[in-house]
């Protein structure tokens, strides 16, 4: 059951007791919202079903978003926040975008085990919201973002410091400078990578390779491992999975 996805887990739930039981453990430990009916179901199991708190609560990874525009995800903290609170893995995947109710970015802090936390094929209205989604989570060690473009262009300003310390950090392709350049402005000023120890970009058309070189220069000798990803074999769509999990 450790390998099965999560429709066979729930065939064998009704089987026996002992499947039950193991099946509903590895169940909700990782669990994908990937279309609108996928929230409708698991939003009501959390609201109706005694169970839910207990079952909610062994959730280590939460990935939302999918090949579908329904999921309404400026619902999920406030919906799941307060019932995964083991929550350490985090994933929006083709989901935000402009216009995102401001209810969103002032209860992802409800998460607050998160420590792990994956952007991918994202829209936002500027970097100020990039920000305040990375902020929602001080324990955070593992950033990967990709593929992401901003509607405005952010004037460079002193941001101020954050309590992120990152141990690894992930800058994929196709990520717009608009976004990129003052993310890396702002983690290597705020000294949110001075225990950098992994360190993966993505080629792209303006070099991002040189502005990392302030993580360099923070970060000194404790990173361990650099890798430039080149779009053919690194590309957006396995980036999410790049590095896999981490202890």
């Amino acid at each position: 059951m450790e390998w099965m996805d999560q429709d066979s887990l729930r065939c064998c739930a009704p089987v026996c007791k002992a499947w039950n039981q193991a099946s509903v453990r590895v169940l909700y430990r990782d669990i994908a919202i990937t279309n609108r009916a996928a929230f409708d179901s698991l939003a009501d199991f959390a609201r109706k079903d005694a169970r839910a708190a207990e079952r909610l609560a062994q959730t280590a990874s939460l990935r939302v978003g999918g090949t579908e525009w329904g999921v309404p995800v400026h619902a999920v903290p406030l919906v799941f926040g307060r019932s995964m609170t083991r929550l350490q893995r985090l994933v929006f995947y083709s989901c935000l975008h402009p216009a995102m109710h401001p209810s969103f970015f002032q209860v992802l802090t409800a998460f607050r085990a998160v420590v792990t936390l994956e952007l991918f094929r994202f829209k936002l209205r500027c970097f100020s919201e990039l920000r305040r989604i990375i902020c929602a989570f001080p324990r955070l060690r593992s950033l990967k973002v990709g593929v992401g473009t901003a509607e405005q262009v952010t004037p460079p300003v002193v941001w101020p410091p954050t309590q992120i310390r990152l141990v690894q950090l992930v800058l994929g392709w196709g990520l717009a400078p608009s976004l990129a350049i003052p993310l890396i402005r702002w983690l290597a000023d705020s000294l949110a990578c001075a225990h950098l120890t992994h360190l993966a970009i993505g080629r792209s058309p303006f070099n991002m390779s040189l502005h990392v070189n302030k993580f360099l220069a923070t970060a000194g000798e404790n990173i361990r491992f650099i890798h430039e990803m080149d779009i053919d074999t690194d590309g957006p769509c396995n980036l999410h999975e790049y590095y896999g999990p981490q202890n």
